[in-house]
Order: C-alpha cells, then sequence, then structure tokens
C-alpha cells in the first residue's frame, strides 16, 4: 500500500481537469487510501454521489476525510464556504475515486508465476511478467515484456 500527499492528490486531479475547491487540510497531509464517506479518516480519500444529495450538508459536516469527490451538480449546491478538506469536483466521482485508488494504492502484482499456474514446456517469457492463480499456458505459446496474467486466465 503506497502513501501520497494531498498535494500529489490535487496534481493528479487537475491533471485531469478537475476543479479543486481549497480546504484548510495541509498540503502535506498523508493519504493512505479511501473509505466511505461516514468512515473515512485524515489519512483518507472518499467521494459523494448524487444518491446522497439529501445528506449532502450532514455527510460534509461529519467527514474527517482531506479530500473529497463531489458530483458536480452537487457541488454547484452546495453552501459557499471553507471545507475543512480539499474538495474536488467531478461528473464522475465514484469513478474518480476508483481511478484514484488504482493508481496509488492498489497492490501491484509482481513479476513471477503463482504456485498454482499450469505452464506447459515450450512456452516463452519475455521480461518482467505476471502470471497469476490458475492460469493454464498451453505449449507453444510465446509471451511478451511486462505482461500481466490475472486469475484463470487460459492462453493456447
Amino acid at each position: 500500500m503506497n502513501n501520497i500527499s494531498v498535494a500529489d492528490l490535487i496534481a493528479f486531479f487537475k491533471a485531469k481537469n478537475c476543479k479543486i475547491a481549497d480546504g484548510s487540510v495541509p498540503l502535506s497531509t498523508v493519504i493512505k487510501g479511501g473509505k466511505n464517506i461516514s468512515d473515512a479518516s485524515t489519512t483518507e480519500i472518499t467521494f459523494l454521489s448524487l444518491k446522497y444529495k439529501a445528506q449532502a450538508e450532514t455527510l460534509l459536516n461529519s467527514t474527517k476525510a482531506s479530500v473529497v469527490i463531489v458530483d458536480t451538480s452537487l457541488f454547484k449546491d452546495l453552501p459557499e464556504r471553507k471545507y475543512p478538506f480539499f474538495i474536488v469536483v467531478s461528473d464522475e466521482p465514484k469513478s474518480l475515486l476508483v481511478d484514484c485508488l488504482s493508481s496509488y494504492f492498489l497492490e501491484k502484482d509482481t513479476p513471477g508465476i503463482h504456485p498454482s499456474a499450469i505452464v506447459a514446456d515450450g512456452v516463452s517469457f519475455g521480461k518482467n511478467n505476471s502470471v497469476g492463480p490458475y492460469v493454464v499456458i498451453e505449449k507453444g505459446v510465446e509471451i511478451g515484456d511486462n505482461c500481466i496474467l490475472e486469475k484463470g486466465v487460459f492462453i493456447r
């Protein structure tokens, strides 16, 4: 699991052309992952979708998250004030959160072959490949460089 500063997350979101509403969280604050808005701590990022429009103010007033991704339509209805966290405005807050979490916090596959994988004789591998659990690779297959074969893949 990686850690990333609020400043680096803000740069990530700006690169995606998101509007950012400043918060009072120090830019050096370390983010360690994400949680739902009710359970998030100061070391986490979260999102608020239109689904929670009726509860938006209550949820925003009670969250401890340092960064909250808010739906564009919902943001327009929020009172203008400085929040204690950064607000990232997005048309698709949940997708943006998933993109962020997978970019910074998802465990990356390590190169190698999982013990449960079945690899026939005569398979050739390039460099830096990851073969997941229960993968089956038949004879004569050539795998290039930097390939990730996820759980259960079958290649003839």
